[in-house]
């Protein structure tokens, strides 16, 4: 898979680029009483770094009108396949868990067909119309060729849900949406097999940066 593209270019991939106005990027800052967990900076990033002797995770999570954007690196460090339903990765609120919305990479791809035709959003998830509706009024049609061209490139660079192979990464982007009042910390929940590995944020409200 490519490289995916960390600092300000996550978001602009699927929200910032040719919108009308600044926007404000939260940063989510890590959550204490993690002994198992490091931070280490990743093109001026902090990421959230689990590691032992099979796995390593690694993510950062951004968020912008209610859309997040989680960067994901997952390292087999095994010499075993890892088949893609022997994993699992969700993005939750508080105490109990509460997933997030998911979207698939193929929700990106209507939104993008759907900036293409000026027709309305239809994923056939009303939370994912209604979220991906708000994001395509932030754009004009000035940045049309460069909104296309970022749209391509998240569909290009979407996390996708295949094998874990030995001894090798896979990464990418996901998307969420949050159709309720969030409870803190977020958590993201990666299992594997029959390992658990949480990484958890604290809310980043009011600690964005205008871009």
């Amino acid at each position: 898979m490519q490289k995916i593209k960390y600092a300000a270019l996550l978001l602009p991939l699927l929200i910032l680029c040719g919108c009308t106005a600044p926007l404000e990027i939260h940063r989510f800052q890590p959550a204490p009483g993690q002994p198992d967990l490091t931070v280490i900076t990743k093109a001026n990033e902090d990421h959230l770094r689990y590691a032992d002797p099979d796995y390593v995770v690694t993510a950062a999570l951004f968020e912008a009108q209610n859309v997040f954007v989680l960067s994901l690196e997952i390292n087999n460090q095994t010499d075993s396949r890892i088949n893609a339903q022997d994993y699992s990765v969700a993005l939750c609120d508080g105490r109990d868990l509460k997933p997030l919305l998911q979207f698939s990479r193929e929700d990106i791809i209507n939104f993008k067909l759907a900036y293409e035709s000026g027709q309305p959003i239809k994923t056939g998830e009303p939370a994912v119309d209604a979220a991906l509706t708000t994001v395509l009024k932030l754009f004009q049609p000035s940045s049309r060729t460069e909104t296309l061209k970022s749209l391509g490139q998240a569909i290009e660079d979407y996390f996708s849900f295949r094998p874990l192979y030995p001894r090798e990464t896979r990464e990418g982007i996901l998307c969420y949406h949050a159709d309720f009042r969030l409870e803190y910390p977020l958590s993201l929940v990666v299992r594997i097999k029959d390992k658990t590995i949480v990484l958890k944020w604290l809310s980043a409200k009011g600690k964005g940066q205008k871009t």
